[in-house]
């Protein structure tokens, strides 16, 4: 590998002398976003500056447009001009410029400083990266530097910008850009990328999770198997938290590099959490945990109702599913039945003064079931009409039944009405 190198240093010397920039002296710098070109002052030959006939090209006769750097305004002359990358969008400065100064012969400058990433972005396992230059043709591969896997990428805004997949088995945290061209050795830039593991919200994998908890959560993400480094997997747990609440999720087990599974605990909503991989080093005693900015949503099964009757004692008690702590438990509109008590999350009993009873709402955290008694049938009964809602979609739907219900209220107006209809008729009688 060495003596290939050094064969290719040697040539690359020989090119330098034969097309005279050596003994020209060219002076090659670079700032952000540009590159300098240099010459040396010697009066002595009359293309030792830069002059308003200056002219410089790619390999494939590409005009460059460049800028001229403290020109005299007397002589129309400089020892130094400017290529600035954002003038020349789809030109890739990565190989040889040929300079025509307007006198003389040609030169070629090589470009041997290798490309500098601007930005770095990542997401997941999306890795986005800004350069200096315009990259072209000249990026050849990129490559796990470990076993030389390559790594998929694409080039957007006119080769300015790579996007990398990384793939979520990697194990080692930077990878290499190789950047090639035919007339200057290959070079390569280290990038360090971020191996924290990740949560991916899956909304076509979606579940809803029993509020009893002890469910099994498949989850998928990235990176997942650094947990396996030095951790041991029976004591890790995953931690959900919000401003609601805080959930654990133990005996995390990996099943792929992107796909893990764990114990949940008893909850009760939908909600965004952030979370956090906390992972107990048996030997040490150590807590390690790996922050992550990443979001998911976990859904807790709604509430339902079955059916509810009012028991003697201002007993309401009232059967469904997906009961659990925090629960709010509404009768006809407005009056709150007190002190609930939830067992085995399928049956409530709480305490009201209420006697007649014609609608029934649970709210369990952010969800919620509406329940409407039929008065032609028993209390016992399922309901006519029922809703949910979820308050992070910011609206409540519902579905009305077709059965009209009449409420003691009403018959306040309907009795005097129906006593005045018999008047009438009798008096049509006599």
């Amino acid at each position: 590998m060495y003596h290939k190198l050094f064969l290719s240093f040697i040539t690359i010397l020989f090119l330098l002398k034969i097309e005279g920039v050596a003994s020209k002296g060219f002076i090659v710098s670079y700032a952000i976003n540009q590159v300098n070109l240099t010459l040396n002052s010697d009066s002595n030959l009359p293309d030792s500056y830069f002059t308003n006939r200056t002219r410089l090209f790619t390999d494939d006769n590409t005009s460059i447009v460049f800028k001229y750097v403290d020109l005299d305004p007397i002589n129309k002359t400089t020892h130094q001009i400017s290529i600035d990358f954002q003038d020349n969008p789809k030109i890739p400065f990565y190989g040889t410029i040929n300079v025509y100064p307007g006198g003389g012969l040609p030169y070629t400058v090589y470009l041997f400083e290798p490309p500098n990433p601007l930005n770095q972005t990542q997401v997941e396992n999306n890795v986005t990266i800004g350069m200096n230059f315009n990259m072209g043709s000249s990026l050849r591969s990129i490559y796990v530097t470990k076993d030389y896997t390559p790594i998929p990428f694409t080039l957007f805004n006119n080769n300015w910008t790579i996007v990398i997949e990384v793939p979520c088995n990697i194990t080692v945290n930077d990878i290499i850009l190789e950047f090639y061209s035919n007339k200057v050795i290959s070079r390569d830039v280290l990038l360090t990328l971020l191996l924290e593991p990740s949560l991916i919200d899956d909304p076509s994998n979606h579940v809803r999770i029993p509020v009893a908890g002890n469910y099994t959560l498949s989850l998928r993400g990235c990176f997942l198997s650094t947990l396996n480094n030095n951790n041991n997997n029976n004591s890790s747990i995953i931690r959900f938290t919000n401003e609601n609440q805080t959930l654990d999720c133990s005996n995390l087990n990996i099943i792929t590099s992107d796909k893990l599974e764990c114990n949940i605990q008893s909850g009760s909503g939908s909600y965004k959490y952030n979370y956090t991989f906390i992972s107990t080093n048996t030997i040490s005693n150590n807590n390690n945990s790996y922050d992550n900015n990443n979001t998911i949503i976990l859904s807790y099964e709604e509430p339902s109702i079955s059916s509810t009757i009012l028991e003697s004692g201002g007993v309401l008690s009232t059967n469904g599913t997906g009961f659990n702590e925090p629960i709010i438990v509404t009768i006809n509109d407005n009056k709150t039945c007190s002190l609930p008590t939830i067992s085995n999350f399928t049956n409530i009993k709480c305490n009201t003064q209420v006697t007649v009873l014609y609608k029934l709402r649970v709210d369990v955290a952010n969800q919620w079931v509406e329940y409407q008694k039929d008065e032609s049938h028993s209390s016992n009964n399922p309901p006519t009409s029922s809703s949910t809602g979820n308050s992070n979609s910011g609206s409540e739907n519902s579905s009305v039944s077709s059965s009209v219900i009449i409420k003691p209220s009403d018959w306040n107006f309907l009795l005097p009405l129906f006593l005045f209809l018999c008047f009438l008729q009798q008096q049509q009688r006599s």
